[in-house]
């Protein structure tokens, strides 16, 4: 959209009043107002960075925004910077009981509430590798995804420490997520790994479209898990992966991908599945097909971010904005 602070876009989160956050990649940060109108906040209105990660709202309509220079919070009206040893924020997880937690770039993790942000000693070689992604699961247990010391899983009082010399098949854990049956998943260096019944195990690894850095990973209401990865080290696409739970199904350009290095997936609420590409978007149905690129109108083909709002609107990150 013309006016955002700057073109590449690193997340977009909508708020209860229906307005688009967009994260950027140096410009500051944008917000899509009602009626199409964008404001655009840079250090000059109070902010830390010009550069954001991620972006999410706690229950009281605050927007905290993660950057490279720490964390801050808007109330709607003032930016307020929380303390955060001065380190970068990547991954942000607002949790059930209304606490929103930051993982840093160069390790550690902080509990934050409207009072300060208090921070969280994470055991062993934890604190010292960046945090990747941040997860609650249905017993409101939190696990911090690190690169290269593996995973914490912290219940309130302790942690446990899941890594190669504790049955975790990669060290390198990119992204969490957390499906309907209450299984885990992480995607990794090597490909996808579950958390099932206390044990991790890697899945799918004798599908060759998995093998390498897992770019996306979601649960359709079908109960089907979507996968994604890109050939290391050449980020090559390999398509998309659904699993049934029992059977691997692989959808390639042969099959009506726009193309196959596949960023982001998305079910719309008419059951549609949507795959945001470095070529542009696929539409899936179940049985058919549809490809939209720059020349239908997207504002740049390759799409890095997608949301559905209230409204049933698609919001899709791209390269050039959204």
């Amino acid at each position: 959209a013309e006016g955002l602070a700057h073109p590449t876009t690193y997340g977009v989160e909508v708020d209860r009043m229906g307005q688009v956050w967009v994260a950027s990649n140096g410009g500051g940060l944008s917000v899509l107002q009602d009626g199409g109108s964008i404001k655009v906040f840079t250090t000059a209105d109070g902010l830390p960075s010009n550069a954001f990660y991620t972006a999410v709202e706690d229950r009281e309509g605050n927007m905290w925004l993660g950057s490279p220079a720490g964390l801050v919070r808007y109330g709607g009206s003032l930016f307020r910077s929380f303390a955060t040893d001065g380190e970068g924020i990547r991954a942000l997880w607002r949790s059930r009981d209304g606490a929103v937690w930051a993982g840093t770039i160069i390790g550690g993790v902080f509990r934050c509430t409207k009072e300060g942000c208090r921070a969280i000693e994470l055991p062993g070689k934890l604190g010292s590798y960046p945090i990747n992604s941040i997860l609650e699961d249905r017993q409101g247990r939190m696990y911090f995804a690190s690169q290269g010391a593996g995973i914490a899983r912290y219940d309130g009082v302790g942690f446990t420490v899941f890594d190669l010399a504790h049955g975790l098949p990669s060290n390198d854990v990119v992204k969490l997520y957390e499906d309907r049956q209450g299984d885990v998943w992480a995607a990794s260096a090597i490909g996808i790994m579950r958390y099932r019944d206390g044990v991790w195990q890697r899945i799918g690894e004798e599908v060759a479209a998995l093998r390498g850095l897992a770019s996306a990973m979601y649960q359709d209401r079908r109960g089907h898990m979507w996968f994604s990865a890109l050939k290391a080290p050449s980020t090559t696409g390999q398509g998309v992966v659904r699993y049934d739970g029992e059977q691997w199904r692989v959808f390639t350009t042969a099959d009506g991908l726009v193309d196959d290095a596949v960023t982001s997936i998305l079910e719309t609420r008419d059951g549609a599945m949507l795959f945001g590409s470095k070529g542009g978007l696929a539409h899936f149905d179940g049985e058919n097909w549809e490809q939209l690129t720059a020349q239908d109108g997207l504002a740049s083909e390759r799409v890095l971010s997608l949301l559905e709002d209230e409204g049933g609107r698609i919001w899709m990150g791209t390269a050039v904005g959204i």
